[in-house]
């Protein structure tokens, strides 16, 4: 009785390994492919923000010596913005009562929206300016460094999507 319950499981187990063995080596060969066939360089998206002088990217730029500088603006600067995202919140509670309306209110939805929009671009002008204001601190070669830097990660974002959309294009052709 135990050679013929053997026997079943046998006849299943070596299908299955096989299978098995055929899925990884399909798998690797595929893996191995991409690897082979496409470059790390046309594959991966540029890095770099674009043209940003957020404090992260401040940091990155600027000499170390400049760094400790950098993380107390960054410290100041967001100081009073729980208020603002508070009343975004509060906005987007008027975004939520225009979607449960029925029948539906478009403009009271728009307006909503809108104000979220022009809290959000308030906010980031207040940013803007308490950058500007860390900039103007800056000597000019700091500033020469800043701006040659974030005008070359512009530029590889740029040509990135660029080559980007050719390739698209000419797929599609």
């Amino acid at each position: 009785m135990s050679a013929n319950a053997a026997g079943p499981r046998k006849s299943w187990l070596k299908p299955v390994l096989a299978i098995s063995v055929a899925a990884n080596l399909f798998f690797l060969g595929v893996m191995g492919g991409n690897a082979l066939t496409s470059s790390k360089a046309e594959t991966q998206r540029p890095t770099g923000d674009g043209y940003s002088f957020h404090p992260r990217v401040l940091a990155e730029i600027l000499p170390e010596t400049r760094r400790d500088d950098i993380k107390a603006f960054h410290k100041q600067a967001r100081r009073g913005l729980r208020g603002q995202w508070q009343e975004i919140n509060a906005l987007r509670m008027e975004i939520d009562a225009a979607l449960r309306t029925d029948p539906f209110d478009i403009d009271a939805y728009n307006a909503a929206r809108k104000a979220v929009v022009n809290a959000h671009a308030g906010m980031r002008l207040m940013s803007e300016q308490k950058i500007g204001t860390f900039i103007a601190t800056l000597p000019l070669d700091e500033r020469i460094m800043l701006a040659d830097e974030t005008l070359r990660r512009l530029n590889e974002r740029r040509d990135y999507w660029r080559k980007r959309r050719e390739a698209r294009e000419a797929a599609g052709q």
